[in-house]
């Protein structure tokens, strides 16, 4: 991800569960929290300094 640009690695399927979600199709939102999981874990443990 480039801090110019957060959205340059944004996908199709990315785009898709996320109008699936916003219809109300939680399962989406778990197909998406998935998918970048690790990822939020890594940003919320560099804003927080916690160790996971």
């Amino acid at each position: 991800m480039s801090p110019s640009n957060p959205f340059s690695d944004v996908t199709s399927a990315d785009l898709e569960l996320v109008e699936r979600i916003r219809g109300g199709d939680g399962s989406a939102f778990e197909a998406l929290y998935r998918h970048h999981a690790t990822r939020l874990d890594n940003l919320a443990s560099r804003l927080t300094g916690a160790k996971w």
